[in-house]
């Protein structure tokens, strides 16, 4: 799951939406320095990221990505979802969905004065390009795999990414519609022990 979907599943919890968003930024030494009250937002990343990976439903989707991205297979799944996400918003929240970004990016400056100062830069640079909308189209998409690509180490197929999203977009709707509930029902038992 890409940083739509980690923020929708972080259960309107300013701490875990923070905590959440962190993991991928930062090392696990930093993260342990940082305020307790978003250690449970590091457990619930990595929790989704864990129940993802496992789904039956991702690992069918990630196994008929397997010819063209091969090891990348996961990380293009991952944008696809929070595509997916993204158009089918209205299925999954009652709420407009920049209106949800606007939200998340309030409660993000809100929480500033508690992180790094690379970390803040780094946020602020996020919010003002409005991060939480960069799987929203095929042409964010496109700028996406672009920058994943100039990041990898190994060769990859990431331009052929958006169109093998496009030419099968149906079969990555029903995946996700069959995943996602299940995803959502795993981080509410989760936010209801925290």
């Amino acid at each position: 799951m890409n940083y739509l979907a980690h923020m929708y599943l972080s259960c309107s919890d300013e701490d875990l939406i923070i905590g959440n968003m962190l993991v991928d930024m930062m090392n696990i030494k930093r993260l342990r320095e940082l305020p307790e009250q978003y250690h449970k937002g590091f457990e619930l990343h990595r929790l989704i990221d864990r129940y993802t990976d496992d789904h039956p439903m991702v690992k069918e989707a990630t196994q008929k990505l397997r010819d063209h991205h091969r090891k990348y297979a996961p990380v293009v799944i991952d944008i696809f979802y929070d595509y997916v996400l993204s158009l089918e918003w209205e299925r999954y929240s009652g709420e407009d969905i920049q209106e949800f970004c606007n939200g998340i990016y309030e409660v993000i400056k809100k929480h500033l004065h508690n992180l790094p100062e690379d970390i803040v830069i780094r946020l602020n640079k996020m919010i003002a390009s409005n991060f939480l909308m960069t799987c929203s189209s095929p042409e964010a998409i496109r700028g996406v795999f672009d920058i994943i690509d100039g990041r990898a180490r190994f060769t990859n197929s990431f331009s052929l990414a958006t169109d093998d999203l496009l030419e099968d977009y149906e079969y990555y709707r029903d995946n996700f519609f069959k995943f996602f509930p299940d995803m959502i029902a795993q981080a509410g038992n989760y936010c209801e022990l925290c």
